[in-house]
């Protein structure tokens, strides 16, 4: 009952195109970073209007996206996602910490295999404080799959996104056109279009 699967990955970073721009601007292409996120977790009452118990569990699978202009493809920001994870999805949103989280992710040696990244999860259930900087308050394991062969939902949510944001700033009658040059613009691209269920 209080354990939460977190099932994530980068997608490629997301090329913030100009359509039909003068050649030189070809060679010099601002990308978006997308970490995507796939969590599920059991129902709880004040929140999902349903609570999950031991004799009828109800899950919740929610997707999450950390959009970004600066973000390197590595364990920091990996580590800065958790954090989020944990104050923006779970307290800010009142839903109780698990006492468990079971991470599946790519088994990339400079996101999640090198000595820092384990360092993450060992330490992820010390309190959540200044005195431990990767403390989550929450234990957690982390699964590795074997280096790009953890092709699921994860990977379509990236590709959902860039091709979304692709078609709307190549349509010339579109609001997008020409319009999603920075995260920010792809983030508010993804709001307005991508939030509900297709």
């Amino acid at each position: 009952m209080d354990h939460t699967l977190l099932l994530f990955d980068f997608s490629e970073n997301h090329s913030l195109n100009i359509p039909r721009a003068i050649q030189s601007l070809h060679w010099s292409v601002k990308q978006a970073l997308l970490l995507c996120c796939v969590i599920w977790r059991h129902a709880y009452g004040p929140v999902d209007g349903v609570q999950s118990t031991e004799e009828n569990p109800i899950i919740i699978k929610d997707y999450i996206y950390l959009i970004g202009d600066d973000m390197p493809h590595s364990h920091r920001s990996i580590e800065h996602m958790r954090m989020l994870i944990v104050k923006d999805y779970f307290i800010k949103r009142g839903i109780p910490l698990p006492k468990f989280v079971h991470e599946w992710v790519d088994g990339s040696a400079v996101q999640n295999k090198c000595g820092t990244a384990f360092a993450d999860v060992v330490e992820s259930g010390r309190p959540m404080c200044a005195e431990w900087v990767r403390g989550l308050g929450i234990t957690c394991q982390r699964n590795l799959f074997e280096t790009a062969h953890a092709r699921g939902e994860q990977d379509a949510m990236g590709v959902i996104v860039k091709h979304g944001a692709s078609l709307a700033v190549m349509a010339t009658p579109d609001k997008w056109y020409v319009g999603i040059t920075c995260a920010r613009h792809l983030w508010q691209f993804c709001v307005e279009r991508l939030q509900d269920p297709i």
